[in-house]
């Protein structure tokens, strides 16, 4: 096998690896397939597609058997609409990448069409041009829209431009020492040049995006942090205020007394006085919520007084023990999220906006169920083990859920979101 050969059987694979990025992008994995299963489709689908093209070579009905067999490859994922459109969106987006750079390399050599078809080294560099360009289309789009739609990073873009530039220039310098009918030797040996220097392309680039992919991870968990800190502040400046108001409850008695001793003695100026100095002292009209946990009590006040200014109902049923076996922080970031998101989605559902809300201690276990009105999900699955869907997938709460046995589900149905978490083996008290 030359190099020929090989650049022919490498747009079977290409074809496969861009569709598995595009299925990777818009589609979801079984959760019953293993990883390593997802890696060897990749393989199969590339022989395959290589089989289909050496058979019915440039014909329609090459076309419809890829297609199909890009349907087929698609069941290992979930998602009804995109799984005709995918395969079909594939082989049409690696249509117009080689007529693209067909046309470019027409203008660029000055070269008869003709001449360029019929040239083996140009059909070379087409074919290598053409599958880069193709990739590097399908890698940007899942970069953006699947993983990090902030990786907006010139430099990654910059060095992509570069390596494929140089491997396209080396590509072409082997061609070029090829034509002068070296030996067997020469030949393979370029060919598998050229078959490892694209391998070292993406593996660089691969190693540069996990690189991007740590820094930006680490800045994540540096604003998280950051923001965490600042909730916590927040909530023990809430504290601190439902304090106040416990403490005024207790006395409340003693108050009335004394604002009762102070009208029979006919004293009105300073009962008035009395009464602005018990007003200035405690904010009355802010939410108050008396669960027995100080933490749970400032926390659902915040995120129940933001919800009525959102226009949302607030419904809540709440029954734990004043203290629980979970760190302030924690309940700040489960609790927290879980509302923030509900609220928010709520505040943007048409029609009745409300949140509600069942936190419960039954025997060892602490059980919340969250439910919402919100906007219509297409396609939303009936039950989801992850918060991606939800709009909580957060670093922060993911990490404070693993320090527990814990059990999540969220689900949506007739514009009503649900998220039910249950952290287990809690030393809860009578």
């Amino acid at each position: 096998m030359d190099i020929y050969a090989i650049a022919e059987w490498s747009t079977g694979f290409a074809a496969a690896f861009t569709l598995y990025l595009l299925c990777e992008t818009f589609m979801t994995r079984r959760k019953s397939i293993k990883n390593y299963i997802y890696a060897l489709s990749v393989v199969v689908l590339g022989v395959v597609m290589d089989i289909i093209s050496s058979m019915f070579s440039m014909s329609i009905i090459n076309i419809l058997v890829q297609t199909l067999w890009g349907i087929i490859y698609s069941f290992l994922y979930v998602g009804k609409k995109t799984r005709v459109l995918l395969p079909v969106f594939n082989i049409m987006l690696a249509t117009l990448t080689e007529v693209f750079v067909f046309i470019i390399m027409t203008v660029i050599f000055n070269e008869d069409p003709n001449v360029l078809i019929n040239s083996g080294n140009m059909r070379l560099i087409g074919i290598a041009a053409s599958k880069i360009f193709l990739i590097a289309i399908v890698v940007y789009a899942h970069l953006k829209y699947r993983h990090n739609p902030e990786f907006v990073n010139t430099g990654y873009w910059r060095l992509s431009a570069i390596l494929s530039c140089i491997s396209i220039m080396i590509m072409y310098t082997l061609f070029v020492i090829i034509r002068e009918n070296p030996g067997i030797f020469i030949r393979v040996l370029s060919a598998v040049c050229s078959f490892g220097m694209l391998i070292a392309v993406v593996i660089i680039l691969r190693l540069y995006e996990n690189s991007f992919k740590k820094d930006l991870l680490i800045t994540k968990n540096e604003m998280s942090t950051l923001r965490l800190k600042e909730e916590i502040k927040h909530y023990n400046d809430i504290m601190m205020t439902q304090g106040q108001v416990k403490k005024l409850k207790h006395d409340l008695e003693n108050h009335l007394l004394s604002i009762e001793a102070m009208i029979k003695k006919g004293e009105y100026e300073k009962c008035l006085e009395y009464i602005d100095a018990l007003r200035n002292n405690t904010d009355l009209g802010a939410s108050y919520i008396d669960t027995g946990n100080t933490v749970l009590d400032a926390l659902i006040s915040a995120k129940k007084t933001e919800a009525e200014r959102l226009g949302v109902k607030f419904n809540m049923n709440i029954r734990v023990p004043k203290m629980l076996p979970v760190s302030d922080e924690d309940e700040c970031v489960i609790f927290g999220n879980a509302l923030d998101n509900a609220v928010e989605a709520a505040s943007r559902a048409p029609g009745e906006k409300y949140v509600n809300l069942s936190l419960a201690a039954d025997r060892d276990r602490l059980i919340c169920r969250i439910s919402n009105s919100c906007e219509a999900i297409p396609d939303a699955p009936t039950s989801k083990d992850d918060f991606q869907n939800h709009g909580i997938g957060k670093y922060n709460m993911r990490d404070a859920l693993k320090k527990y046995n814990s059990v999540s589900r969220a689900s949506y149905e007739n514009g009503e979101y649900t998220l039910s978490i249950i952290l287990m083996g809690l030393d809860i008290p009578e």
